[in-house]
């Protein structure tokens, strides 16, 4: 098994989903490589937060699409620059932008993923994983080289529950 795992990485492979399973009566293990959207960024994150989501969900969800391996993830735990406008956001339990996709000025393909507080965490990574397939349909959709592109998703505090916008 450590053979395996050795090979994936000297191949620049993320492995994951690693299943065991029977053939002509033998077990047999399998290693299944997982193509990863390169992480540029992953801010540490202060006590009692946490991210919606991986580069592993967001790989998954967006696999296929033309996009894929133009794109780069970036994990910032705040949404602003502005360490103030956030907390005063997370105080008075408003709206915070805890995932975006933006087609910058330079033609590259950019995630952001921002942190919740850990109490709705499950709530926030629950909503976002089942918005992902509508954003890869609309990345299939999506011209090779348009003007812009922009979509987010908006998690509400106080309802707890996601908005999108593109």
């Amino acid at each position: 098994m450590g053979q395996i795992f050795a090979q994936a990485n000297r191949r620049g492979l993320h492995c994951s989903n690693i299943a065991t399973f029977a053939a002509g009566g033998r077990s047999i293990q399998a290693l299944a490589a997982l193509d990863l959207i390169r992480t540029t960024r992953k801010e540490k994150l202060p006590k009692g937060f946490s991210y919606p989501v991986g580069a592993e969900v967001i790989s998954q969800a967006l696999a296929g699409v033309p996009q894929f391996h133009l794109a780069s993830i970036t994990f910032v735990w705040k949404d602003t620059f502005w360490a103030s406008r956030y907390q005063e956001r997370i105080r008075s339990a408003g709206a915070i932008n805890i995932f975006e996709v933006n087609l910058d000025l330079w033609k590259d393909w950019r995630i952001f993923v921002h942190a919740v507080p850990a109490a709705h965490s499950q709530s926030a990574r629950e909503q976002l994983s089942i918005s992902l397939p509508s954003l890869a349909a609309i990345l299939r959709r999506t011209p090779s080289e348009p003007e812009h592109f922009r979509w987010s998703a908006t998690y509400d505090l106080a309802g707890c529950s996601l908005a999108i916008s593109s």
